[in-house]
């Protein structure tokens, strides 16, 4: 998904801004023009999630494990309520730095 997401965390933390890149992975076609085709919608959601984070949490490995199982259930959430046949496979993040 670009551009990479640029956001504010939740205050108190070690970190304030987060920035990362994300790779949604699909064998079908239909369902990664799908995502192209609404990516305000996405995006919109995923930027809720990321504020959402605590610094802290994501800067342990099970911490950022545990945001990429919630941007792939967020995604998969989104094609079900959109009828949207088929699925992701996997989310990576090619890019994760904590400022």
């Amino acid at each position: 998904m670009e551009p990479k997401f640029i956001v504010n965390l939740k205050p108190g933390g070690p970190a304030k801004m987060m920035q990362l890149s994300i790779s949604v992975y699909t064998r079908q076609q239909p369902v990664a023009d799908f995502i192209k085709a609404n990516d305000p919608m996405f995006r919109n959601d995923l930027l809720n999630l990321f504020e959402s984070q605590s610094s802290a949490d994501l800067m342990t490995l099970e911490g950022k494990q545990a945001l990429q199982q919630a941007v792939q259930d967020l995604i998969s959430k989104k094609l079900e309520e959109m009828e949207q046949p088929g699925k992701i496979k996997g989310v990576y993040f090619t890019e994760f730095v904590l400022q």
